[in-house]
């Protein structure tokens, strides 16, 4: 019987973990742990760690969760090795720059309550909320799910086997990637080639700088009914938020982000480049990253 995950594609977001996980479960090997999910996040909840006991399965197939909230609130790595310490770890790596970027977009695009870019920089030099808020909130994920080196160095303390993918290789050339990680899992290989696909990407567009727009009271509170927090909060938050800040409307997006963003984006996770030889990350990979720290 199996109750944990075999292989755990746990980051980053915005990076092509649904095409890879896509892609994996398209083997004949691979299965998703929780039957067609790909992010059950079951290991960020106490709730779905419990539930988990009693879906246990017999199963010849190695099982996948590619929840990448795993590499944010990295104790749910903790939880996942004592479960399974054999269990193949796999993270893709994006210019961090551009990634969050990529996540702003897509939060904007679920229609995500999400900060204005000031506020979330000011933000997110401060511990990540419970899980439970911060996937809901979102305004903090867009920038704590750039910390790669920090990840990786637990991730590899805590597994043996942790394998980094560049989002370049898999955008580019699936096919390779698909190989080196059924080399890596000692898995035979195909006797045919999985056509490349795409999975939930975001589509290009420009980016503002989101502003303070303030909302009148009634529509304020309409909002924050809408805020997705606990009942007993969501009133007294909502409304302040709405109070001070709103989303610009996508057609309102200005050009491209400014060269402020990103050395802002860049003294926030300056720390974290600077592991990144220690974690075995290539930072000649990221070409956006590279381009402003030789400013």
């Amino acid at each position: 019987m199996k109750h944990a995950p075999d292989i755990v594609l746990a980051g980053f977001a915005k990076c092509g973990t649904s095409t890879l996980a896509s892609q994996l479960v398209r083997m004949p090997e691979i299965d998703f742990h929780v039957k067609e999910k790909k992010e059950p996040h079951t290991y960020l909840f106490k709730w779905r760690e419990r539930s988990l006991r009693g879906l246990a399965r017999p199963s010849d197939k190695l099982l996948l969760d590619a929840s990448t909230g795993y590499s944010i609130f990295t104790n749910s790595l903790e939880k996942i090795a004592k479960a399974n310490e054999n269990a193949m770890v796999i993270f893709i790596l994006r210019d961090p720059i551009d990634r969050i970027y990529s996540n702003i977009n897509w939060l904007r695009k679920v229609e995500k309550k999400v900060l204005p870019f000031d506020l979330q920089i000011a933000e997110a030099h401060k511990k990540p909320r419970k899980a439970n808020f911060s996937r809901r909130g979102n305004y903090l994920l867009s920038f704590h799910a750039s910390f790669y080196a920090k990840t990786i160095l637990l991730a590899r303390k805590l597994f043996p086997n942790v394998m980094i993918i560049y989002f370049d290789d898999l955008k580019n050339n699936q096919t390779v990637v698909l190989d080196e990680i059924r080399k890596k899992l000692n898995l035979r290989e195909l006797d045919y080639k999985q056509e490349p696909i795409v999975a939930n990407a975001t589509e290009q567009a420009s980016y503002s700088k989101l502003q303070r727009r303030p909302l009148n009271f009634k529509t304020a509170l309409m909002k924050a009914i809408e805020f997705p927090l606990n009942v007993h909060r969501k009133i007294k938050f909502g409304v302040w938020l709405n109070l001070r800040y709103r989303i610009s409307p996508r057609e309102e997006r200005g050009p491209g982000p400014s060269d402020w963003h990103s050395h802002k984006i860049i003294d926030i996770i300056q720390a974290d480049i600077e592991l990144y030889s220690l974690a075995g990350i290539d930072l000649n990979r990221f070409k956006t990253l590279k381009d402003f720290l030789g400013d």
